[in-house]
């Protein structure tokens, strides 16, 4: 196989945000409020000073639809604890002799297939955060010299990722002329979870060893459709249960 082996590095949250988060006003900081580690804190985790603060996040499309709870959670802890939390790492030790041009193309096309891929969030100024599919991004795959993969991935995640610009992502691959090239697959945990990732890779690199060039049919866009159906759920049933399990 093209690809050797995994690692997954990521900046775990220390508690647990409420799971019905996504169903209130963003601008109401004070309405309710749940027990984290036997403390009271604010329902909102009082970030309405945060998210003003915030830069200008680009217009919604038309078809933009809402985040599902767990994601409204996600963003508002990155908000809060910075742009490394929530990030997570993949790093997939490579074959010589990369071909860097088949495998930036093997991602794009990967991207262009499965919309998830091309999301960006939005939530200046607004009572509750959206996501939009954007209907091309580009993709890039920066390509870097180090002896010292710790000191880049630290650095790497430093950066954080900008969740309003889509793609939310980057691709960094190391050492590419040496026997031992290295890639990084750098992503918010609010837009793929450590199963859609290995299911991402495999297909990347199927694509990637693939000879017939005939690009794959595009993916359905199910995760709307989730959040679609979520948001036609009543959450009181949930917020109920979750209450009463975390008391």
């Amino acid at each position: 196989p093209a690809w050797l082996g995994v690692s997954f590095n990521q900046t775990m949250p220390n508690f647990f945000l409420p799971l019905f988060i996504g169903h209130h006003d963003l601008r109401d900081t004070e309405k309710c409020s749940t027990r984290v580690h036997g403390e009271r804190e604010p329902r909102l985790m009082k970030t309405l000073a945060t998210v003003n603060s915030a830069p200008t996040m680009h217009a919604t499309h038309s078809d933009s639809f809402a985040l599902t709870p767990m994601q409204a959670a996600m963003l508002l802890g990155s908000l809060r604890r910075g742009p490394a939390f929530e990030l997570q790492q993949l790093v997939v030790k490579l074959e010589a002799n990369v071909d860097i041009d088949r495998l930036l193309g093997a991602w794009r096309e990967g991207v262009a297939r499965h919309p998830m891929l091309r999301v960006r969030m939005a939530w200046q100024g607004r009572a509750t955060p959206s996501q939009g599919v954007e209907p091309q991004v580009d993709v890039e795959m920066a390509c870097h010299s180090t002896d010292d993969l710790d000191l880049f991935l630290t650095q790497d995640r430093d950066r954080g990722i900008d969740l309003s610009v889509a793609p939310t992502f980057r691709l960094a691959l190391l050492n590419a002329q040496s026997t031992q090239p290295v890639l990084v697959f750098s992503h918010h945990h609010a837009m793929l979870d450590g199963r859609s990732v290995r299911l991402l890779v495999e297909e990347v690199f199927a694509r990637y060893g693939a000879r017939d060039g005939q690009p794959l049919p595009a993916a359905k866009d199910a995760f709307r459709a989730h959040c679609e159906a979520l948001q036609r759920t009543s959450p009181t049933a949930a917020r109920d249960y979750f209450l009463a399990a975390l008391d």
